[in-house]
């Protein structure tokens, strides 16, 4: 079964708009990443950058189109994130996967490309 991208766009959107950000997985919205950590898997150049704080899902809908023969976004583990930057007052929209705590080697990653981890809430 594939990605219902409009459900997904959807809440995304909506979670970010409340929150200031989101992490939704691309399988579903029942996927659960409980005790996983979230790294980033966008280069610079594949970020989605936009001035101001609000999304719309026909724009996370057509940033998932340009991507979609991605291996980021047909990996199972794969989730879209968002991040608004109140400093510079600009939102961030990547991709990335979910892996377990054992498969992260934190000494090859930079800190910029881990997103959240279970044992720091952030």
């Amino acid at each position: 079964m594939s990605p219902d991208w409009k459900q997904i766009s959807k809440f995304m959107t909506e979670m970010h708009n409340a929150l200031g950000g989101s992490i939704v997985d691309l399988q579903g919205l029942n996927a659960t990443h409980k005790n996983q950590n979230l790294i980033n898997t966008s280069k610079p150049n594949e970020l989605m950058t936009l001035v101001g704080n609000k999304l719309k899902p026909k724009g996370i809908r057509k940033f998932m189109w340009e991507h979609r023969k991605s291996r980021r976004l047909l990996r199972p583990n794969a989730v879209i994130w968002s991040w608004f930057d109140s400093d510079e007052n600009k939102t961030i929209v990547g991709f990335g996967a979910s892996v377990k705590p054992q498969a992260l080697d934190r000494s090859i990653l930079s800190k910029e490309e881990i997103i959240f981890t279970p044992e720091s809430g952030n």
